[in-house]
């Protein structure tokens, strides 16, 4: 058997954290990469990535199961140094929140080592948005992970392009409307067009306007991971299907011809207040990943409504 099948012991509601490392261990642009990082010991705020780097070595030398209480430790005191209480105790907490967290460890550990930059595009707006960015962070974090959203402010009277302002992010918010649906129309319904509140004021014409604020994504990244928003303002859990396929073609939302091979999911089952984290994850066929349980599972079960971050994978 291949490796790349270890369990994860669950230490006590460490499964949010399990199902996320599960995913990171799979990110093989991320892991090649950071073996290949010299004198890590050496750099500040290197701790986690280099717990990581160990665990994932244990992971991967040969299956078996493993139990990460260095690592979980090592969690609890960076938190703690960073005063973020989130993860300093065995409480249940968000695998997306973790995942992210985890994300800004390596590239804060990592930022502005290496000269790794972003692609320019044929887009103004973009481009001067990244010049901005990498002037302070620049890392194999951003390069795998940060696309740019892209907001269009049109006169509505005129339809005229105002202005246009982009943002980079690390992982992509999608709204889930009330009832079951496929992946493409929740990114639609999370891009649809907004007309603003306010009127906004032009110093050339010295008049106000009433805006559309169009959005798109103007940049994407080689990691595209997608974020099912599933939690609704009174914290209740939406728990409606969304339908996805293993490919997803990005040419409506970007206008960039690119396609996305589904790799990983982070599911939870449960509400608010408690629940249980596991992944799927694709190497060659399906596999759950539920703590130190493995075994294959066919693509007809893997979608539900337990599913709650998605992670693709950019077709070169």
């Amino acid at each position: 058997m291949e490796s790349g099948f270890s369990g994860l012991t669950n230490l006590g509601n460490t499964c949010y954290l399990n199902s996320s490392l599960q995913i990171l261990s799979h990110i093989d642009e991320l892991n090649t990469y950071l073996k290949g990082v010299k004198k890590l010991n050496e750099i500040k705020d290197s701790t986690l990535t280099i717990e990581w780097i160990l665990l994932y070595n244990l992971m991967w030398t040969k299956n078996c199961v493993i139990s990460p209480n260095r690592y979980v430790n090592k969690i609890k005191m960076l938190s703690k140094e960073k005063e973020n209480n989130t993860f300093c105790n065995f409480n249940q907490n968000d695998a997306n929140e973790y995942f992210y967290f985890m994300l800004e460890c390596i590239h804060n550990s990592l930022n502005l080592l290496d000269n790794i930059k972003l692609k320019k595009i044929n887009d103004t707006t973009i481009n001067n948005e990244i010049d901005k960015y990498e002037s302070k962070d620049c890392s194999i974090i951003h390069y795998l992970f940060c696309s740019f959203l892209k907001y269009t402010y049109l006169n509505k009277d005129t339809n005229v392009v105002e202005f246009t302002k982009s943002e980079p992010h690390f992982m992509l918010e999608i709204s889930i409307p009330l009832n079951d649906t496929t992946l493409e129309d929740c990114i639609r319904f999370t891009f649809q067009d907004e007309t603003l509140d306010s009127l906004w004021y032009d110093d050339k014409t010295k008049t106000n306007k009433q805006l559309i604020k169009k959005t798109t994504l103007g940049y994407l990244p080689t990691i595209l991971v997608i974020h099912l928003k599933r939690w609704t303002p009174s914290l209740n859990k939406n728990k409606h299907v969304v339908h996805f396929n293993e490919v997803l073609n990005m040419l409506e939302f970007s206008g960039q011809n690119e396609a996305y091979e589904l790799f990983g999911i982070i599911n939870h089952q449960g509400n608010m207040c408690g629940g249980h984290y596991f992944s799927y994850i694709k190497k060659n066929k399906w596999y759950i990943f539920d703590d130190t349980n493995i075994k294959t599972i066919p693509f007809s079960n893997v979608v539900s409504e337990k599913n709650y971050c998605l992670f693709y994978r950019k077709i070169k």
